[in-house]
């Protein structure tokens, strides 16, 4: 079963810079929600496969959801807290190294092969 739980309800703003770039951490790692950009959330997600929390913003239309790799993102309603944007992928390495690509089935029934965090 699928399920997804609020780490941090708490939004704040941080960038990482280095050597004049910008880092954006959407769809990355994180243990809080300070570790993402301001519009967004750290949520954990837990699935029979992998469990870990990833930086991610609630949506209602894919659109809404940023690309990373190359990969549109993708609005999928999971759990109790509606739409929240998973990156699309094909394969592992298409993921940031603290993910995976796995199908996942959202509460709609929808399946997408999407980038989940890889804690266990």
């Amino acid at each position: 079963m699928n399920k997804l739980v609020w780490v941090s309800s708490m939004a704040i703003a941080v960038l990482v810079i280095a050597q004049g770039c910008v880092l954006d951490p959407t769809y990355t790692y994180c243990s809080s929600t300070t570790e993402c950009e301001a519009r967004e959330l750290c949520l954990e997600v837990r699935t029979t496969d992998t469990a870990g929390a990833f930086c991610t913003e609630e949506c209602t239309t894919d659109g809404q959801c940023e690309r990373n790799f190359g990969f549109p993102g993708s609005c999928m309603n999971a759990d109790v807290h509606g739409g929240i944007c998973f990156q699309e992928c094909e394969f592992d390495s298409d993921c940031f190294s603290t993910s995976r690509c796995y199908d996942f089935r959202d509460e709609t029934g929808f399946i997408n092969a999407v980038c989940l965090p890889n804690r266990l």
